[in-house]
């Protein structure tokens, strides 16, 4: 089969979504299938692993990087089975525009909903439940009918939890495409992560470092775990922008020596 995967952020980006990118690509390859990776990054064009990457300059202007994203994708689609998008707005919008020239299949992977997060990252503290049935306005609004029209296009949607299945059937999307893959991740060695205690309860969590995981709200509710059980440990593993300010709220609220925020994804 011959793949597109329509990407977004792509190695050495730090992130779920290149991290699994990467990932898919390689295993697709490897059992056969022709894949190309499009994606915003370093410009480049090469084959290595046993798949073609083509990067999309993300130092351009964005109408400029979005309509050569666009026409890569649409000369990509020629010869492609089917196109996969990795999210429904800066892939899935032009994948869906592709989709609608060239009649081939769109895939659609949603991960959460992109206008939420965009309107947490503004500082907007509303709840993603209550969100989907807000009316929001500017460029979250943009995005919120964005991420919708392409999911409503797609000939499959693909959603790693029930939860997000819900949410995508919420937005006007037929419940019989919306199907749900959870995520699989290979055995990871964590030898080099070591409990600061070894008889302690420990939580684990893994994930890129930015406002909407709730990172600050895991680390907030620590000092009560601690009065519950004094050996307690959380333990972050990730990068991000939000690194800096999730340390400095650990060191607000006096548990340095149980919390640790470590590592990359």
């Amino acid at each position: 089969m011959r793949i597109v995967i329509a990407a977004e952020i792509f190695p050495p980006s730090i992130g779920g979504p290149a991290t699994y990118a990467n990932n898919l690509a390689k295993s697709l390859a490897e059992r056969g299938d022709k894949v190309v990776v499009l994606f915003y990054g370093d410009e480049v064009d090469q084959t290595k692993e046993g798949f073609r990457r083509v990067g999309i300059n993300n130092n351009l202007p964005r109408i400029f990087k979005y309509l050569l994203y666009f026409m890569e994708l649409y000369k990509l689609a020629g010869t492609a089975d089917v196109i996969y998008a990795q999210g429904p707005v800066a892939s899935g919008l032009p994948a869906a525009l592709v989709k609608k020239l060239t009649k081939k299949p769109l895939v659609v992977k949603v991960v959460g909903d992109y206008a939420w997060e965009m309107a947490r990252n503004e500082g907007d503290e509303i709840d993603i439940n209550a969100f989907q049935n807000s009316e929001p306005k500017g460029k979250v609004g943009y995005l919120f009918n964005i991420e919708r029209w392409v999911c409503q296009r797609a000939d499959l949607v693909i959603t790693p939890s029930v939860y997000l299945q819900t949410i995508v059937k919420g937005w006007q999307v037929d419940a019989a495409k919306v199907q749900v893959i959870n995520n699989a991740a290979p055995v990871i060695n964590f030898s080099e992560h070591k409990p600061l205690n070894n008889d302690g309860d420990i939580l684990l969590s893994l994930g890129r470092l930015v406002s909407w995981k709730g990172f600050n709200t895991l680390i907030s509710i620590v000092p009560k775990l601690l009065a519950i059980n004094p050996k307690f440990q959380l333990i972050i593993i990730g990068d991000g922008p939000e690194k800096l300010n999730l340390m400095r709220q650990v060191k607000e609220l006096g548990i340095q020596d149980n919390v640790e925020i470590t590592g990359k994804l």
